[in-house]
């Protein structure tokens, strides 16, 4: 398994336009070919239940936030080719990845695609605390190194290829 931390190379915007265009794609990107892109989709600590209401109080809270300009983080796990997680396998790997990179409480879509040769499985996380509004520091800072290990755990107890 592979798993990386996507930049936002897109400053314009602003997080409207991060929340707004990130969470479309990852609930439903657009397919090019006969392959079902979208396998499953979550979402986490929501009051909303619609998407759309679910995208609304993402934004909001992005913003109650003015000290970070940049509190949407994307991820991708991604399994080799051939490897095809069931749906429990992961939420097990969203819930062990929550864990180790410290996301507990915090909002975020998940959507494994298959798209690709390898099926991966893309987090969106809004680092903004819904409790204290104060942006949460994943891993001390070293959120990718926290992304690996959590890969390495998922990997070890899912039985995946190193």
């Amino acid at each position: 398994m592979i798993g990386k931390k996507v930049d936002n190379t897109v400053a314009s915007g602003g997080k409207a336009g991060r929340v707004f265009t990130l969470s479309a794609y990852i609930a439903s990107p657009e397919s090019h070919d006969e392959r079902e892109k979208c396998i499953l989709f979550g979402a986490e600590n929501f009051l909303a239940e619609t998407f759309e209401g679910q995208q609304a109080e993402m934004l909001a809270l992005a913003e109650s936030n003015t000290r970070s300009p940049n509190s949407i983080r994307h991820y991708i796990v991604s399994w080799r080719a051939g490897e095809v997680p069931t749906e429990e396998q992961v939420r097990d790997a969203v819930r062990t990845i929550q864990r180790e990179m410290g996301m507990d409480g915090l909002q975020m879509f998940y959507a494994l695609h298959a798209d690709t040769e390898n099926y991966h499985l893309h987090l969106m996380v809004n680092r903004i605390d819904p409790l204290t509004e104060k942006a949460r520091d994943l891993c001390g800072g070293f959120d990718v190194d926290g992304l690996q290990r959590a890969v390495a755990i998922i990997e070890h107890e899912q039985g995946w290829q190193v």
